[in-house]
């Protein structure tokens, strides 16, 4: 079973965060297996590149005038206003929040008036609306395209899986990057909630990026362990030969964030750690790098801590500029209160940094060397940063150590495991 429909809702350079890496990186594993992907994105604004797999821009995707859509494909569906403005994966893009926007939603039987769906891709306040616009795509790729499984990347493209698998009689994987009760705790969104728990219900088979992820499925969701299979997130490949740092003879000590400025990722607790660290020597400089709906409070906390001359808030940045980053790093933290996996650690581990995260971070799980705590202990973060920086030798057995850790992992190894995964539906 190596024939694939797959739909997504990032591809590089149109990314927004680790979630479309993510993507590129498995269809990458995949098509490395001989396995035929089409992969289905809600626009693609520049000229299609040439891959391996297939990619189809939803908004080229011409849809039969007058077709009915009949009701038995969207018994599966639930299509709910969008109440929460955390989405996964965003770092680039400052919201709105989307229950501004009023949506009529969408009856169980539908007239397709148009030959064609405008797209924006992203995550706007039309959201939901493309989220809608993209099962009827579906349905039209399910009656044109030849495939054995259909594979899900995270809420958004959960309707369109599941129609889609619903009228070619396929199967349906989805792929849980990341859930509700991780991006939102403790406001859930109820509306996205019953529409992820609804999708995981009606799936033929969920596969989460880490076993943190798989629990919280089982618990929060009342999905049936069996029905439920972990594979591990590797690294970008742009990241795959960077060459080990050597420490510089800078006076300065630099440690770094990257992430999405999220509660999620609890880049205020980084500050706390910041503060300690400071106190302890004033030679400490801190990066907070990418963009998202806390910043400017967090600037504020720095601003009161009084550290504004040791921060600097670079905003989204490139992969060459995160490489660009992590050479002059001395060290990397993610003290994250719900990190389904986290990919920027290994990331960092494989460019040679000492790298500190909190137990609530998925990447742990491939990283069995590596110093965590719970995102809560901001304090031992400083201390055990601190320690370690202060020995030079222990810090550079400890980055080779995670190094040698993160480079065994591998998107061709995760791609195997899904190819087993499809073959036993």
């Amino acid at each position: 079973m190596k024939r694939i429909l797959m739909f997504g809702w990032e591809y590089p350079p149109q990314i927004s965060g680790g979630l479309g890496i993510a993507t590129h990186e498995l269809l990458a594993g995949l098509s490395a297996q001989k396995a035929e992907v089409r992969f289905v994105l809600p626009s693609f604004r520049s000229k299609l590149p040439k891959t391996k797999w297939e990619i189809i821009d939803a908004s080229r995707v011409k849809v039969k005038t007058g077709e009915l859509i009949e009701e038995e494909y969207w018994e599966k569906i639930t299509y709910i206003e969008i109440g929460s403005m955390l989405m996964p994966y965003i770092s680039n893009v400052d919201y709105k929040k989307l229950q501004e926007k009023k949506t009529s939603g969408i009856t169980k039987k539908i007239k397709v008036l148009r030959e064609s769906y405008e797209f924006e891709g992203g995550y706007g306040d039309s959201l939901m609306e493309e989220v809608t616009r993209m099962t009827i795509v579906a349905t039209e790729l399910a009656t044109s395209k030849e495939f054995d499984v259909v594979h899900g990347h995270d809420w958004m493209t959960y309707p369109a899986s599941l129609t889609a698998g619903a009228k070619a009689n396929k199967p349906v994987v989805l792929h849980v990057h990341s859930t509700e009760f991780e991006r939102s705790f403790p406001n859930i969104g109820q509306d996205i909630y019953e529409l992820e728990r609804k999708s995981f219900e009606n799936a033929d088979h969920l596969i989460a990026v880490s076993n943190l992820t798989k629990q919280i499925i089982i618990e929060h969701y009342q999905i049936d362990a069996k029905k439920v299979s972990v594979v591990h997130n590797s690294f970008s490949s742009q990241f795959a030969n960077v060459t080990q740092k050597k420490r510089d003879t800078s006076k300065f000590r630099t440690v770094t964030f990257l992430g999405r400025l999220a509660r999620q990722k609890a880049p205020s607790l980084f500050i706390d750690v910041a503060k300690t660290l400071s106190d302890r020597d004033a030679n400490y400089r801190f990066v907070m790098a990418g963009e998202g709906y806390l910043l400017d409070g967090l600037k504020e906390k720095v601003h009161q801590l009084n550290l504004q001359d040791k921060f600097s808030f670079p905003g989204f940045l490139s992969p060459q500029k995160v490489k660009a980053l992590f050479a002059k790093s001395d060290a990397f933290l993610l003290p994250a209160s719900a990190e389904p996996f986290g990919m920027v650690a290994l990331e960092a581990a494989a460019s040679g940094l000492p790298v500190f995260i909190s137990n609530q971070t998925g990447a742990k799980e491939v990283l069995p060397s590596v110093i965590s705590f719970e995102c809560w202990e901001t304090y031992k973060m400083a201390i055990a940063i601190d320690d370690l920086l202060n020995h030079s030798k222990e810090a550079r057995v400890y980055a080779n150590k995670l190094h040698k850790e993160a480079t065994k992992t591998s998107w061709v190894k995760a791609a195997s495991k899904f190819l087993k995964i499809y073959e036993n539906l």
